[in-house]
């Protein structure tokens, strides 16, 4: 499925070892499926970036909530190594964004193992201006969307990189702007 980039210990090096056994580097079809994902990456920052500068927000005032940082949702996994999430936080972070990070699965301490900076969903979103699901896990359907939505701050981004909620949901719950890997809509345009 199209994601915000393929993670994980195996499947980030799997196309490489593939690709290493062709004869020919032209039309590596690994190598150029790999150079995809890791775009994926800058893609979901820049669309980020792009949102914060319409809102005339400087960079260290945007406070978004990474949610589903393991490598993958479903199978759950707790499994952080080389995971799309991690990635897109450090990137983030580079931009002084205050970002913090999620996940159903990935304990607290092992979180803050990687230098990210921790947030439970479950304390509410009082004060953040977007929350972006980066992975696929079962749970983030299991949690009160309108509420979480409705306690940010005006006008807030929902990030959902896995397609897994209903778009024009998100825009009655309250003016916002909803965005998936390929498009960007907001309660506004309705």
């Amino acid at each position: 499925y199209p994601s915000p980039g393929v993670g994980g210990a195996c499947l980030t090096k799997d196309p490489y070892i593939f690709s290493s056994i062709l004869k020919s580097s032209r039309n590596d079809v690994f190598r150029l499926s790999r150079s995809i994902n890791i775009s994926m990456h800058k893609h979901v920052v820049e669309s980020i970036l792009d949102q914060i500068k319409k809102r005339n927000i400087k960079f260290k005032d945007f406070k978004l909530l990474i949610c589903g940082l393991a490598f993958k949702g479903d199978p759950e996994t707790g499994d952080l190594r080389n995971s799309s999430s991690v990635e897109i936080y450090k990137m983030l972070i580079e931009k002084n964004i205050k970002a913090f990070g999620y996940d159903h699965i990935v304990k607290k301490r092992e979180i803050e193992n990687e230098n990210i900076n921790y947030y439970d969903i479950k304390k509410g979103m009082k004060r953040f201006d977007a929350i972006l699901f980066l992975n696929n896990h079962i749970k983030n359907l299991r949690l009160d969307i309108q509420k979480l939505i409705r306690q940010m701050n005006d006008f807030p981004v929902f990030y959902d990189g896995w397609s897994q909620f209903s778009k024009d949901e998100i825009l009655q719950i309250k003016k916002c702007t909803y965005m998936s890997l390929s498009s960007v809509k907001n309660s506004l345009d309705s």
